[in-house]
């Protein structure tokens, strides 16, 4: 490992950790209008690379085939800093909403992710926003969050208020909306740490009409939290709407844990799982890929929530085939009309989301 490589990346001043915090989600939890928000983020600091940080980029280098002069890119040293930072355990998060301060139950966790829910009245609700009830479906609240015992380490945060009827798309990220290529392992790696990310064309426009249409919007990854900012500041930069992230947990306790990104179906049913309870009378989209596991995992959370489920569509991924005993498994019990490939955004032109809002589902005892 280049030791000049190391100074220039990764020692940074200043003493106070960093508190990133991510975009979630707010519910109803009564029909008297009392919310839930969930809160989401992660804690780290700067730190200077040590052996195993060496380790996790001399392995990273060598997955991407590349020399000194391509990791000394402003766009790789950008992508890989989030993943070497040192993660902080055991940090009291505070919320700071309105006039109120809400401290989150449980402390940051080993990889420095933290995670809790406030509750707020209707009452509450009305000194932080204007009004309420249906005004709440797309609104925005801002907070700040900071960490107990530094001062200085203070972020702004925001959670969408989501109202308990309607419809909400759920959308993996990788070849779905971004070009990933996560079939091919170097390829993938190329593709998250030495490459612009690309959108898939037309996903876009697709995501705009169905947002304009009411929908909400939630982007489900097997990536991992340390790509949220590359990856939030991208979708936000090309136009896709507004949504909450659901990404996965990674630690570095193994030095080959940076060249694994994606794969990890578990962490998508969780999150799928989380969504469909918190919003137990909305109806859900289920958009993927034909890359990855997005058929079963979405044909599974259909046949245990059928009530939910309003659709699934799958991207083909260009030059694939999927074999019919596959799609057979996948859609096992479900009806057909539910479920649709597509190789073009433009096939799914005719999706209306009003019509897909209703009639109003059954709620979901599956899980």
């Amino acid at each position: 490992m280049d030791t000049q490589l190391s100074n220039d990346l990764f020692t940074s001043t200043g003493p106070d950790p960093t508190v990133q915090v991510f975009a979630s989600n707010g519910f109803r939890r009564s029909n008297d209008g009392d919310w839930t928000l969930q809160i989401t983020g992660r804690i780290t600091k700067p730190f200077p690379l040590n052996l195993r940080r060496q380790i996790v980029l001399g392995l990273l280098r060598q997955a991407l085939k590349v020399d000194l002069h391509e990791v000394r890119t402003p766009l790789f040293q950008d992508r890989v800093r989030d993943f070497l930072r040192k993660t902080i355990a055991g940090q009291q998060i505070t919320v700071h909403l309105g006039d109120s301060y809400f401290v989150l139950p449980t402390k940051s966790k080993r990889g420095g992710l933290f995670s809790g829910q406030i509750h707020l009245t209707a009452e509450e609700l009305r000194n932080v926003v204007s009004r309420v009830g249906e005004a709440e479906q797309g609104r925005w609240l801002h907070f700040d969050v900071k960490s107990e015992p530094y001062p200085n380490a203070i972020s702004l945060g925001r959670v969408q208020m989501i109202h308990p009827v309607g419809l909400s798309v759920i959308t993996d990220i990788d070849d779905t909306i971004k070009e990933s290529q996560v079939g091919l392992r170097q390829e993938l790696l190329r593709n998250t740490f030495l490459r612009p990310f690309k959108a898939v064309p037309g996903m876009q426009s697709l995501y705009q009409s169905w947002w304009q249409q009411g929908a909400a919007f939630h982007y489900i990854s097997s990536s991992p939290w340390q790509l949220y900012r590359s990856l939030s500041s991208f979708l936000q930069e090309v136009g896709f709407p507004d949504g909450s992230y659901h990404l996965r947990p990674l630690r570095l306790r193994d030095p080959a844990g940076l060249t694994v990104i994606g794969g990890r179906k578990r962490s998508k049913k969780k999150a799928i799982r989380g969504l469909l309870r918190n919003y137990a009378y909305r109806r859900f989209l289920l958009v993927g890929d034909s890359g990855e596991r997005d058929p079963e995992i979405y044909g599974s959370m259909a046949r245990k929530c059928p009530g939910q489920i309003a659709g699934i569509f799958i991207r083909m991924m260009p030059g694939q085939l999927v074999a019919s005993s596959r799609i057979r498994r996948a859609f096992r019990e479900i009806p057909p009309e539910l479920w649709r490939f597509f190789h073009d955004p433009e096939e799914l032109a005719d999706v209306r989301m009003p019509e897909l809002a209703s009639p109003f589902p059954q709620r979901c005892e599956g899980f």
